[in-house]
């Protein structure tokens, strides 16, 4: 798919910093709270100027904090690819400045200039999400269990018994 307009989004747990390159070259910078509510009045503002299904939505992977965005996009059928930042940051060359700003740039350029790389997300089934979630809990579970029964073979090293 040919992309014309590219949106870098820098994700945090609480805002979005965005940069809007379109295909005359032109940059746009927004800062919106990390939530549904802003995102639609963000996509509705921009809607207006150009063509939502040539738009390119590229955020740096967060984890959870990108779930809103995630979501909306999904919901909204708007192209969206998250990107590790270490990938990111790789192909974007030397750093002088670090703002949230200027990774929001840094992202949208890179999504123009890998565009053609670019791994869309798509919709998952519930079952599937939702057994996500349930295994990395697990897994939080497992580490918690190991750290504990280390502590207890530990403590009874050190512990006379005929103490208690």
């Amino acid at each position: 798919m040919k992309f014309k307009t590219f949106i870098g989004i820098d994700v945090s747990k609480l805002s979005l910093d965005i940069c809007l390159i379109t295909d005359d070259g032109e940059i746009k910078t927004f800062k919106i709270n990390n939530s549904a509510g802003d995102l639609r009045k963000l996509f509705r503002l921009v809607s207006k100027d150009l063509e939502i299904e040539k738009v390119l939505v590229c955020a740096e992977f967060t984890g959870h904090y990108s779930n809103i965005l995630k979501a909306y996009c999904l919901e909204n059928e708007i192209a969206l690819w998250l990107e590790s930042g270490a990938e990111i940051k790789l192909r974007s060359g030397v750093q002088r400045r670090k703002t949230d700003k200027v990774d929001a740039q840094r992202i949208a350029e890179y999504a123009v200039r890998y565009s053609d790389k670019a791994q869309l997300q798509v919709l998952e089934d519930i079952a599937i999400t939702e057994s996500k979630l349930l295994l990395s809990e697990r897994q939080l579970y497992i580490g918690e269990r190991a750290k504990y029964k280390t502590q207890l073979k530990d403590l009874k090293k050190f512990v006379d018994r005929s103490f208690l």
